[in-house]
C-alpha cells in the first residue's frame, strides 16, 4: 500500500519534468491540443498520451539521477 507521503514525495519529485517531458513528445507538432486531466470531463481513451507522458518523465528523471550520481 501507498501512503500520502510516498505519493506527495513522487509527485513533487516528478513535477519538474512533466512539462519537459510533454515539450519533447510533442516537438514535432502532432499534438494540437494537451489538457491536464483535471479539467478533463471526458473523452476518448485512446487520445489519452499519460502513457507517453509518464514513460518520457521516467527517461528525464532517470537521465538526471544518472548525472548526479557521477558527481
Amino acid at each position: 500500500a501507498t501512503n500520502n507521503g510516498d505519493v506527495y514525495t513522487a509527485t513533487t519529485t516528478l513535477k519538474p519534468f512533466q512539462l519537459p517531458a510533454i515539450e519533447n513528445l510533442n516537438a514535432d507538432g502532432r499534438y494540437k491540443l494537451i489538457v491536464n486531466a483535471n479539467a478533463l470531463l471526458d473523452a476518448d481513451s485512446t487520445l489519452d498520451i499519460t502513457p507517453a507522458v509518464l514513460q518520457e518523465v521516467n527517461r528525464l528523471y532517470a537521465l538526471e539521477k544518472k548525472d548526479k550520481d557521477k558527481k
